[in-house]
This record gives structure tokens, C-alpha cells and sequence, in this order.
């Protein structure tokens, strides 16, 4: 049942993206209507959301998490979006603990090929920062990425104190056949980094 639900999801849509790449805008909008963004951003957050309470990642699919999962997508905007072959590439942010309103932005890629999703990861998680930093920052990480870039310049061990990529770091990866974040050397395979 997830699998068709998602399946069903990627091809609405897949079919309703346009190839973006002769432009440099990644403005969701001009790619896909609100309906389709908020199908999106259901399909995918299961891999991208905080677990819900009394989930897990061996549970997390089952049916009795869907309004839990339907607001918590609520609660994720999508900044950016551009499709490339059978890759959609994607940008949210969701708000972060915080005693001021902060945010963090999650970017990361679908492979979808005959409406399966064959792949996903996510590429970077930034730290949390207000808004009207996080966004034109976020932007620009996403263009790079796009291009294909070399991110590492933007991790934590490198990029001194302008705290910009949390993850992924030299000690923490994203391990896409869990599709979870997971902390190198770690004696416990199936334990993530959200849940540490």
C-alpha cells in the first residue's frame, strides 16, 4: 500500500514538472501547483519528517501515521524544485527548535523511472538560522548542488564559524539504502542520527 501510494504520488508529480534547466529559477511555482507541491511533500515525508510519536523506521509506513504524517508535511515549504531526466531534485524548510523562530532547509533527490521510485537521498541539512538568512543561503547551496558541485567546503569541520551544512559532516553520512542520516563508526547499525 505505501509503495503504490507513493508510486501514485511521484507520477502526478513527475508528469506535472517541466525541465527548469535552461533557467536558474527553482521557484516550485513555475514547476508545479499547489496541489501537486502538496503531494509532494506528503510522498516524501516519511524519509525527510521526524518520526512520528510511537514510530519508527520499521513502522513508519503504516497506515495509522497518515494524519500524523499529513500535518507534519504541512508544516514543510517548499523552497526550491527542479527536474533533470528521471531526478527531482527538492528544497524544504521546516521550522527548528528554538527560542527564536528558526528554520533548517533539507535538499536532497527523488529517481523516479516508470513511476517507481528507484532512489532517494538527501544531499545536505543546514543548520538553523532565521528565514531571511536560511533562504538566500539554502538557495545558493541548491544551485550548487544542481551544477554538481562539491559541497564539502560548506560542512562543519571546514567552514569555520559560519555554521552552514550540518549534515553531512566527517562523521555523519546519508546512507541511502536506510534512507536515513547515520554517524560514521557507530556500533548500532539501525540506530539514525534524529534518533540519538
Amino acid at each position: 500500500m505505501r509503495n503504490l501510494l507513493f508510486v501514485f504520488l511521484i507520477c502526478i508529480v513527475c508528469n506535472a514538472c517541466q525541465d527548469t534547466s535552461s533557467t536558474r529559477s527553482y521557484d516550485p511555482n513555475e514547476v508545479m501547483t499547489k496541489e501537486q507541491q502538496d503531494s509532494l511533500a506528503y510522498a516524501l515525508i516519511r524519509y525527510m519528517g521526524k518520526l512520528p510519536r510511537h514510530a519508527n523506521h520499521t513502522n513508519k509506513f503504516d497506515s495509522k501515521f497518515d494524519s500524523a504524517y499529513l500535518q507534519l508535511a504541512q508544516k514543510h515549504i517548499l523552497l526550491a524544485l527542479h527536474k533533470r531526466d528521471n531526478n527531482l531534485f527538492f528544497m524544504y524548510a521546516r521550522i527548528a527548535p528554538s527560542l527564536v523562530e528558526k528554520y533548517v532547509a533539507v535538499a536532497g533527490k527523488v529517481e523516479v523511472v516508470n513511476g517507481d521510485m528507484i532512489s532517494y537521498e538527501e544531499v545536505f541539512r543546514t543548520w538553523k538560522k532565521p528565514m531571511e538568512e536560511l533562504k538566500p543561503l539554502s538557495l545558493k547551496l541548491f544551485n550548487e548542488m544542481i551544477q554538481g558541485k562539491d559541497l564539502s567546503s560548506y560542512y562543519p569541520e571546514n567552514s569555520g564559524d559560519d555554521y552552514i551544512i550540518e549534515f553531512p559532516s566527517k562523521e555523519v553520512y546519508f546512507d541511502k539504502t536506510s534512507r536515513t542520516w547515520k554517524r560514521k563508526g557507530s556500533t548500532d547499525s539501525t540506530t539514525t542520527v534524529e534518533e540519538e
